[in-house]
């Protein structure tokens, strides 16, 4: 919901600054736009960053699903064999599984949290640097302001997109 106002703000500023932009005579290419996605999907550090996430996923599931085994072998058993054992081994089973599903929940929870941090990292440097070469190729190309291209945008002129530019200089950094 917040995203569709903010969305809704930024199309409505854009739209004002068209007009008065149109109003005061300035030609077209006065704003340029980015697909920052793009960049961050097709560059090479791009693809190097979803590289070391998916290695560092894959990791992360190997110990979840090792974990999630443990406590399905004990619920299995408990199943199978509990109405054989006696009260009191059947309640320490059965405590002993609560706590690896909440161990499993917590695991989960440390899991997601790492991800979002790591993958935060990773594609901090890459957005900083391509801010820097988008500032760079605007003000080259004289343009007012670039904005980040959105799903919204039903409509988009190819000449003020210079998401490919960018990403060319900044692979070529590397």
């Amino acid at each position: 919901m917040k995203l569709k106002v903010v969305v809704a703000g930024v199309v409505m500023a854009l739209v004002f600054y068209c007009a008065a932009a149109f109003a005061a005579g300035v030609t077209k290419g006065s704003v340029g736009v980015i697909n920052i996605q793009k960049i961050l999907v097709e560059s090479k550090s791009g693809k190097e960053a979803k590289a070391v996430f998916e290695k560092e996923l894959e990791a992360k599931r190997v110990m979840f699903n090792a974990k999630e085994q443990g406590a399905r072998t004990i619920e299995n058993d408990l199943k199978s064999n509990g109405a054989k054992m006696d009260a009191d081994a059947r309640k320490a089973k059965e405590s002993k599984l609560a706590e690896e599903i909440k161990g499993l929940r917590q695991m989960e929870q440390d899991i997601k949290e790492e991800l979002k941090k790591k993958d935060g990292e990773l594609t901090s440097g890459i957005l900083k640097e391509v801010l820097e070469i988008t500032k760079k190729v605007g003000a080259e190309r004289e343009y007012s302001m670039v904005l980040q291209t959105s799903q919204q945008i039903v409509y988009l002129d190819n000449s003020i997109d210079i998401t490919d530019e960018v990403l060319k200089r900044y692979d070529s950094r590397k």
